[in-house]
């Protein structure tokens, strides 16, 4: 979940409904969450884990003879850059043959991509700088390759974060698999302190497609 979603149920992507066990079988019944009274603070910038309680309703023909408590409750970690105040730049992008600039990486659609130029006239290495929009203690980098065929797939990188934009330190460097699979990196971050972060992608098929980056406290 986002840093910063607001403090509603549907915000923070909480379910509408949860499941029931009852002598005549299972089902589902309807929850209404007190958000409000979590200690969830949307200004918070860091990483915030909380719980939300809920109260259940039973279906219409569900008895609840035993006094069961119709009550559940659900913890919720906001730890996601929020994609919306990032800006992206590159070192090659299609924008010719149809729009695939850097900022296809970061806008949350599955379906759209960055790519490297079509022409192959930008060799590898190439590199993707995200502006977080803040500073950020990231531990986490996700990477979604393209959803349709495995052409341009990134399969060798090397992470590099700064502070201000000019001196970037490598912290990070590995390969990914060649498929559609949505990949992390976590182990070689240990919450390097960012407000940019550089990925240079130094091996891949074809041309270079990527359809979303995500950065997690």
């Amino acid at each position: 979940m986002a840093i910063g979603a607001a403090k509603t149920a549907d915000a923070l992507g909480l379910p509408k409904t949860v499941s029931l066990v009852t002598d005549g079988g299972g089902g589902d019944a309807k929850v209404t969450w007190d958000v409000d009274a979590s200690n969830y603070d949307p200004a918070v910038t860091t990483i915030q884990t909380f719980t939300v309680n809920g109260a259940v309703t039973l279906p219409t023909g569900v008895a609840n003879p035993n006094n069961v408590p119709l009550t559940t409750s659900i913890k919720v970690t906001v730890n996601k850059i929020p994609q919306s105040q990032m800006t992206a730049t590159t070192t090659s992008q299609e924008t010719s043959g149809e729009n695939s600039a850097a900022s296809m990486a970061i806008d949350g659609n599955p379906e759209t991509l960055w790519l490297t130029k079509w022409d192959k006239s930008d060799v590898l290495p190439q590199s993707i700088t995200l502006n977080l929009g803040g500073a950020y203690k990231v531990n986490k980098v996700t990477y979604l390759p393209r959803q349709s065929g495995l052409n341009g797939n990134i399969t060798s990188y090397n992470v590099y974060v700064s502070t201000d934009g000019v001196t970037f330190t490598k912290v990070a460097s590995g390969s990914w698999a060649n498929n559609n699979v949505e990949q992390f990196l976590t182990r070689q971050m240990h919450h390097m302190s960012s407000s940019k972060q550089r990925q240079v992608l130094t091996a891949g098929h074809r041309l270079r497609r990527l359809a979303s980056l995500q950065q997690r406290l």
